[in-house]
C-alpha cells in the first residue's frame, strides 16, 4: 500500500464532507427567507440593468436627478470639518 493513496483518499473525503455541510446549511434556511434574498438579487440587478441603459440612451441617471448640487458660493453651507466654530447655522 502506498501512503499517498490514503492521504488522497481523505482530502477527497474531506472535500465531499464539505460541499455537503455548505448544501445543509443552505438548506436550514427558511424558504421564505431565502425567497426574499433572490427578490433582493433580482431588484437589484434590474436597477443596474435599468442604469444602464439609461446612460446608454444618454439620459441622467436617477440618482443625479434627484441630487441637486447647490452650486452658488453664497447658498452653499461652509463646509465645518476644519473650523466648526465658523461655521453658520443654517436657518
Amino acid at each position: 500500500m502506498k501512503s499517498g493513496d490514503g492521504e488522497g483518499d481523505r482530502m477527497q473525503i474531506a472535500q465531499k464532507t464539505e460541499l455537503h455541510s455548505k448544501k445543509v446549511k443552505r438548506l436550514d434556511k427558511p424558504l421564505e427567507q431565502l425567497r426574499a434574498e433572490r427578490l433582493a438579487r433580482e431588484k437589484a440587478e434590474r436597477a443596474k440593468a435599468e442604469e444602464l441603459l439609461r446612460r446608454a440612451r444618454g439620459e441622467l441617471p436617477v440618482q443625479d436627478k434627484l441630487h441637486d448640487v447647490i452650486m452658488d458660493d453664497r447658498r452653499r453651507g461652509y463646509n465645518s470639518q476644519y473650523n466648526p466654530h465658523l461655521a453658520k447655522r443654517p436657518q
